[in-house]
Parts: structure tokens; C-alpha cells; sequence
């Protein structure tokens, strides 16, 4: 039974003696029970089999599109309903067993009830009363744009949207038709419904969110933004230009920083969507219309779903309007938005720094791929979460920090279940993945994702930025993170990037997305980036989830996720005298150490009788003012400090740093060989050195 949405009042009247005590008792006590009853009822959800429609024989789109939307509509007065599939479901998913490990935590540790409802007569009648009536979208495939226009509406009138198909069934033909969309726009073209709804519709919406289907049948994502009332569209964001002659220039984004333009001939615009052929240059250039709905969101706005014609491209054209991109795939976030956590805000307090003093190996900092999706956390991060071998080797989870305000649940059971080698960070590129480099506010984004990691208790960030300006940008309007990550390959080397006095960003992730099987492999793979790389030095392994079962793909989401032993395993298998895993703050803490005192380079050569300029950096990473001091340099025989005017340093601000400069006078008769020049200095309460080796030549 729905739970009632308004509390009963008490009137109470003065009355001297024992008896208004009694009676204040005995009401107060008949609120009490009241508020449990509403307490009991509010944690009542049902759960609909959505594979029992099968036998319906109407499209999967139409059912998806309905399901999802009824769901986003139900879900709006709290967890009221959760779509489960089985195996064989009717829509994509990654690990089957996900919905059935929510229900059992939600029962044990919130005292949910969970009531199966076996047919769409029951899934209506349990909450007919949340429904204004129909919304009917053209079933014509070139007036498939009525669909979103449908789930709009959907979510600002509480209207189930449905084909013909669909509305002649019994359950739902009782609803009365409130908007008719068929023929509504036959005078125009595929993108008349989208032009109408942005005039009609969109100053109704939600405009911090809006939704994207790669696809007009593809809508297993919508229930969220249909909950929270957001404009829904399905555009493709290529773009065409018409270049004359019967050929076209086509132009993608590839990646943060390049673009391609190719030409191509009338077959080149020819596509396919659910069987309908489409010319995409003659009905659907989109792009302009996707601009102009982005223009009318408010900045920085988050687009839930997937699009084409690739994602690169489709994030790119949504960052330059200033909005992120949340990769939604999967069903029931309107759920998990609703439901109670105990807490506002988290702190990682199952994981207790650790204090590693630094030594001459390769750290080594594994850390899981593609946490800015909600499909990661919604599904117990496609399983591994329970390989009974997490805990057995440090392992950074991704994850975005905006699920804390969405989907609080999700950090309550994370922090919860986390052990000692567990660390959280945020996923790329804070809150949501837009492309930094593009957006046209890059602090506007900085401060709404730091102070999203704020609310997460997330300290560390993942930027997958290959320009240093936009990085900077970023960095120094994201108050409270301690050091960056890129977690892609734009810059492989240096390990540990210094720009502009900004928080260290470490680099080094050659083995990005990697996916191979074994320990072996893994271990070899390790080695064969770190051969020649001197120590102490820093490498990020970015695995993708298949990694340790290549067949353990979305597609096969029953084989068995073992992320957590494959890392342990490989770890075991490493030399632990030259090879450390650690966490991402541990990481971090000896990157601090590595670089706070550093010569330039590892070595230089000379020849007998010259002389050598060393260059070694000062950097200050806390949050005080460092006094400045003198460089104490120990030579071996056969070298001299010049003038050394230039060992002194001034004082340091905080992120800053200095440069001393040490000139080495090497001996005419310096026999040719390795001379090790050891400078220190006393850093804060420390004593810190720093150690270069000069490979001395004959004297020609």
C-alpha cells in the first residue's frame, strides 16, 4: 500500500489531573504508532519481472520505453519499484546477480520488504494512482523522435508514454489519452517534435540534467531522467557539410585534442537504425539542434546516456556547451536515488593511511577503470566487489563523486564493506567525463567536482587531459585534492608531472585498459614498462574489467570477476625488494617524498678536467610557508663545489618551488669512472637528500 503523504493532526486541550496525562500519552502514542507504520510502509518496494511481457509480442523499444518511464514516475515519492531481468532479460546489463545482491543487502541492513508483482495487470493496478493517463508517440520509424518527446512529457505530467500496440492493452487502455503526438508533426521533419519540445517543454525541465539515447528504441536508462524531469533526445552529433559534387566533409572528434575530417559520397551518409534506412545528411543533420538544446541547459548540466556516432565525439560537443557526460546504461538509478542513507556526507574512515618511507623500488598503484559510470557502482563494480580476494593487495576503485548527492546508498555500502586495502578515488574527470580541454568554464567545472569529492571524501583525481593549461585551469579550482592522475595515454613520461605549482599529476599509466588473463601476463607487462626506468619510480595499472577473464565481458555477465586475485596473484609474483603496490594515497605520500628534494636527471657525463652544472628542485607540498635555507653538498675525491653562491634558497610557498643550482669542478686527474654527489637539506622537521651520479671520462 502507497504510503500517505500527509501526517494527522492532534489537537490537545487543557485539562487538569492525571486524566491529560493519560490522554496526552495514549496520543502520543497513537503517533508513534502511526510514524512506524509509515516508516514499515515507506520500506516496502516491489519488484517486476519485466521478462514476464514477453509473451506481450510487442517491440522490446515499446516495452523499455514504457517499463522505464513508469519506474522514473513511481520512484519520484521514494523506492517504491525496482525493474529485475533474469539472464535472459530483455535489456542490457552487466552482472545478472547485481539486483538480487541489492535486495538481499536492503533487506538485511534496512529492513526492506520486497513484494513481486507477476503480471502488468498487478504492476498497473499496485500504482495506477501515480498515473495521469497516456502520452502517444508515432510509431512511423521516420517519426521515432516522438519517443523522447514522449519520455518527456512523461516525466513533467506523469504520463506513461506507449505506441498503438501498447495502448490497446487492457491494463493500460483504461488510462484516458492526455497528449497525442501521432501526426502532430506531419507538415515536418525527423526533428520537428525535438524544435517543438524545446519551445514547449524545456522551460518545464529540469535543466542541471537531460538524457541522450544512442538509439530511439534503446531507453533501458530513463527511468532517472524521467524521475527528475529531464529533456530527452536521441541525436546523432556528427557533423556533415555539404562540399558540392555529391560529396560530403565529414568531421569527428577523436580525442581530446584532434579532430578528423574526412570526405565521403552519398553512401558514406547512408545508416541503419532498427531497420530504417536513414540518409543522415538529407533528414538528419542533428548536430545543430543537440547545440541549441545544450545551449539551454544550465552549466555545468549532466547528460545521462550514451550517443554516436562515437563517444568522443558526443562528449565532445556537450563539453564545449559546458556539460558533463554521465555514462548511463542501466536501469533502476531512480530507485537507488530514493533510497534513506544514514549520512550526507563520507569519510573513508575503513582505511588508515599508511606511513611508507620512500626506497629505491618501483610503486606500483592498480586502479580500477570506468568509475565514472554509474553501471560500476550499480552492479557491485561487475562483481569483483565479492572476489573473496579483495583485501589481499591494495586496490583504488574509481568512482563518481556526484553518486554521494544522486546515489548516496552506493557510498554508504562501499565505505561499509571496504577493507583496509580498499581506497576510494574520483573517477575521470570529476564530476562526470566531459573533456576538460573543451569546456568553455573549466573552473565553473573544478569547484562544482571538488566540492562534489568534498561531500565523497575523495582526495585524489583522476584528469584524462593532455594540455597542461587546461589542466592547471582545473587543479587550482579544486580546492581539497591532493595529487591527479592520468589514467590515459596522452603522457607516458616523466612518471609525475609539475605544472604550474599545481598538486603533483601522475602520468605514468602505460598499461591503460589493460585486458589480458594471467598473472604472468601481468607480470611481464609490469616489467617490460619499467625496464630501464630507475627507481624509485611510479606506475599506474589501469585494468578494464574483463582483465583476468577476457571472456568475462557485458556480454557474458555470468562468468566469474576476479580483478581483486588476479592483482594478488600478480603481486605475490613481483619481487617485493624492488616492487610495491600501494593505494593511491600511499602513492601519492611517497611521490611527495621522491620529489620534495630532486636533481634534474639520474646522471650526467663529464670529461677529467671540466666542470658540471647540477640542477636539483626544491617543492614544498604543504600547506605552510617552507623557510628557506642552504644546500649541504658531500663530494667524493676528485671533485670540488664551485662558487657557491647558488646553494642558498629563499623561503617556499605552499605548492611552490625553487631551484639551487650546484656547479662540480671535476678533477684533471679524476680517474674515469661514477662519482655519487649528495646534497642535503633540512625540509620542515626533516632531513631530506638527494643523490646524482656524475660518469667521469678520460680527459681527452
Amino acid at each position: 500500500m502507497h504510503a500517505m503523504q500527509t501526517r494527522p493532526h492532534f489537537a490537545f486541550h487543557k485539562t487538569p489531573g492525571k486524566f491529560s496525562g493519560r490522554l496526552l500519552l495514549a496520543a502520543v502514542s497513537v503517533v508513534l504508532l502511526f510514524q512506524a507504520d509509515l516508516l514499515a510502509d515507506e520500506k516496502k518496494a516491489y519488484v517486476f519481472e519485466a521478462t514476464i511481457l514477453r509473451s506481450l509480442k510487442v517491440d522490446v523499444g515499446d516495452l523499455e520505453l514504457f517499463l522505464f518511464s513508469l519506474e522514473g514516475i513511481v520512484n519520484r515519492s521514494g523506492p517504491r519499484l525496482i525493474l529485475a531481468n533474469k539472464e535472459d532479460g530483455l535489456w542490457f546489463h552487466s552482472w545478472s546477480r547485481a539486483s538480487e545482491k541489492w535486495m538481499e543487502y536492503l533487506k538485511e541492513r534496512k529492513g526492506f520488504t520486497f513484494v513481486r508483482l507477476n503480471s502488468l495487470e498487478e504492476l498497473i493496478d499496485t500504482f495506477k494512482q501515480d498515473f495521469a493517463g497516456l502520452v502517444m508517440y508515432d510509431d512511423r520509424p521516420e517519426k521515432s523522435s516522438t519517443r523522447l518527446v514522449a519520455a518527456t512529457l512523461a516525466g513533467l505530467e506523469n504520463l506513461l508514454p506507449v505506441g498503438a500496440r501498447l495502448a490497446a492493452l487492457a491494463p493500460i487502455s483504461q488510462f484516458p489519452v492526455k497528449r497525442d503526438l501521432r501526426h502532430k508533426f506531419d507538415d515536418g521533419d525527423y526533428l520537428e517534435p525535438y524544435r517543438w519540445a524545446l519551445r514547449e517543454l524545456m522551460p518545464r525541465c529540469d535543466k542541471t540534467i537531460a538524457c541522450n539515447l544512442a538509439i530511439p528504441s534503446w531507453s533501458t536508462y530513463i527511468d532517472y531522467p524521467v524521475m527528475r524531469r529531464a529533456f530527452c533526445f536521441s541525436l546523432n552529433h556528427q557533423e556533415l557539410v555539404d562540399a558540392g559534387g555529391g560529396e560530403y566533409l565529414r568531421k569527428e572528434q577523436i580525442n581530446d585534442h584532434e579532430r578528423k575530417t574526412w570526405k565521403v559520397g552519398r553512401e558514406g551518409c547512408i545508416t541503419t537504425d532498427g531497420g530504417e534506412t536513414i540518409d543522415l545528411y538529407k533528414i538528419r543533420n542533428e548536430l545543430p539542434l543537440a547545440q541549441e538544446i545544450y545551449k539551454q541547459l544550465t552549466a555545468p548540466a549532466y547528460i545521462f546516456g550514451v550517443g554516436r556516432p562515437n563517444e568522443m565525439q558526443y562528449t565532445a560537443e556537450m563539453s564545449k556547451g559546458g556539460h558533463s557526460y554521465i555514462c548511463s546504461q542501466f536501469s533502476n538509478l531512480s530507485f537507488f536515488s530514493k533510497i534513506p542513507v544514514a549520512k550526507t556526507a563520507f569519510r573513508q574512515d575503513f582505511h588508515r593511511a599508511e606511513n611508507k618511507r620512500l626506497g629505491p623500488k618501483y610503486y606500483i598503484a592498480f586502479v580500477t577503470s570506468d568509475g565514472d559510470a554509474p553501471k560500476l557502482a550499480q552492479t557491485f563494480y561487475a562483481g569483483h566487489w565479492f572476489d573473496p580476494s579483495r583485501g589481499a593487495a591494495p586496490i583504488t576503485w574509481t568512482i563518481n563523486p556526484k553518486f554521494a548527492e544522486w546515489f548516496p546508498v552506493f557510498f554508504e555500502y562501499y565505505y561499509a564493506t571496504a577493507t583496509q586495502n580498499d581506497y576510494f578515488m574520483c573517477a575521470a574527470n570529476g564530476a562526470g567525463s566531459p573533456v576538460i580541454n573543451l569546456m568553455p568554464d573549466v573552473p565553473q567545472f573544478a569547484r562544482a567536482s571538488a566540492q562534489a569529492c568534498t561531500k565523497a571524501g575523495l582526495y585524489y583525481a583522476d584528469i584524462q587531459c593532455s594540455d597542461a593549461q587546461s589542466f592547471s585551469l582545473y587543479a587550482h579550482n579544486a580546492p581539497g585534492i591532493r595529487g591527479f592522475t592520468n589514467c590515459l595515454f596522452f603522457n607516458l613520461d616523466p612518471p609525475v608531472w609539475f605544472v604550474d605549482h599545481c598538486p603533483p599529476w601522475a602520468t605514468y599509466s602505460a598499461l591503460w585498459y589493460w585486458k589480458k588473463n594471467t598473472p604472468l601476463e601481468l607480470k611481464a607487462d609490469i616489467q617490460r614498462v619499467l625496464d630501464k626506468k630507475e627507481p624509485p619510480y611510479f606506475l599506474i595499472v589501469y585494468p578494464d574489467f574483463p582483465a583476468g577473464n577476457a571472456g568475462a565481458n557485458w556480454k557474458n555477465p555470468d562468468l566469474p570477476r576476479r580483478i581483486p586475485t588476479l592483482w594478488k596473484n600478480t603481486v605475490a609474483l613481483l619481487d617485493s625488494s624492488r616492487y610495491e603496490a600501494v593505494t593511491i594515497d600511499a602513492f601519492f605520500d611517497l611521490i611527495k617524498q621522491a620529489y620534495r628534494f630532486r636533481f634534474a636527471t639520474t646522471s650526467i657525463e663529464a670529461a677529467a678536467g671540466t666542470s658540471a652544472k647540477l640542477s636539483a628542485t626544491i617543492r614544498n607540498f604543504t600547506e605552510n610557508r617552507a623557510p628557506g635555507g642552504r644546500v649541504s653538498v658531500t663530494l667524493p675525491p676528485g671533485l670540488l663545489v664551485g662558487d657557491g653562491s647558488g646553494l642558498g634558497f629563499p623561503d617556499i610557498a605552499p605548492g611552490d618551488s625553487a631551484v639551487v643550482r650546484i656547479p662540480v669542478a671535476i678533477a684533471a686527474d679524476a680517474r674515469p669512472g661514477a662519482y655519487v654527489v649528495r646534497a642535503t637539506i633540512v625540509h620542515g622537521r626533516d632531513t631530506v637528500c638527494a643523490t646524482q651520479t656524475i660518469l667521469v671520462a678520460a680527459r681527452s
